[in-house]
């Protein structure tokens, strides 16, 4: 069968038809893939800030932001990123509960440019207002330990099969700390496990943390009064890096195919070592690898 249009997709959409769900079903695969994902949440841009208009989701949202913040506030972050920040409902509210210092480094960043646009207007001009990109999970383009604490808020969810390679660049660009608020497979009910088996959730982060030799600090099921959907109820999961100092430093760009420094330069970030340009688009760095147009000349 033949993938649907964009067009038709949209269509879909509109229809309040699944669209991960349908994109699986016409690969006939249990897994959604990048584009699969990058689809579904670019036409979603805008719902998530529309949902807190209900004071009932408002207050469900508060309360996890509240627990993700408990989580945070001990480990004392001297720089703080959120991938998959989507529209930043759950990044506004975490720095809110946390009152860090002004001053500090923000980070976030999503695959869908749409969102990312959204997440900064949503986040205002205030003192923390984060830096945000368009960017991969899979490939992030940051340094090695560029952030000091690393936090997801169900961001890994819909990636199944790629949850060993998320989480090997999760770890790689945190400093001290990688804190995951991720739905839990293996701490679910059977009624969540074939929930998550049928959306194509991810599975197995613990696992996979223990097995990399990383330091698995804490893993448990947050309170229920946090979790808006008990169907998908989030663990957190705080892994360790240790003999590592608090990084403070805001890191620049670097390549997401070779990790090279980018070089900023007129309306793109350019990598010398690939020839290849990415763009800024109404000021947000579009850094996934998918956005690398090669001009080897872009300097000349």
């Amino acid at each position: 069968m033949n993938r649907p249009s964009l067009i038709d997709l949209r269509a879909a959409y509109d229809r309040n038809e699944n669209i991960t769900q349908l994109l699986r079903q016409t690969a006939d695969s249990s897994f959604n893939d990048q584009s699969a994902i990058l689809i579904a949440y670019d036409f979603q841009a805008g719902s998530y800030i529309k949902a807190l208009e209900d004071p009932k989701f408002r207050m469900v949202k508060e309360e996890f932001a509240r627990a993700i913040a408990s989580y945070l506030a001990p480990l004392a972050p001297r720089s703080l990123m959120e991938p998959g920040v989507g529209e930043a409902t759950t990044l506004k509210c975490v720095l809110d509960c946390l009152s860090l210092p002004p001053g500090t480094p923000i980070l976030g960043f999503d695959l869908s440019w749409s969102r990312v646009h959204l997440a900064r207007r949503h986040l205002g001009h205030d003192e923390l207002a984060a830096d945000l990109f368009v960017g991969e999970l899979e490939s992030i383009p940051l340094p090695d330990g560029a952030v000091d604490v690393v936090y997801t808020s169900h961001a890994i969810e819909p990636n199944h099969g790629r949850e060993a390679q998320i989480l090997s660049e999760l770890y790689r660009v945190a400093g001290r700390y990688l804190v995951l608020f991720e739905p839990s497979y293996e701490l679910g009910s059977d009624e969540v496990k074939r929930r998550m088996e049928a959306h194509g959730y991810c599975r197995g982060l613990r696992e996979i943390s223990t097995q990399m030799g990383w330091k698995v600090c804490d893993h448990a099921l947050l309170p229920g009064h946090a979790v808006h959907n008990p169907f998908n109820p989030t663990a957190v999961l705080i892994i360790q890096k240790e003999g590592v100092e608090a990084q403070t430093a805001r890191q620049p760009f670097s390549c997401p195919s070779c990790r090279r420094p980018l070089v900023r330069a007129d309306d793109g970030y350019f990598c010398r070592t690939e020839g290849l340009v990415y763009p800024n688009l109404r000021g947000i760095p579009c850094l996934a690898r998918h956005h690398g147009v090669l001009a080897s000349r872009y300097l000349d």
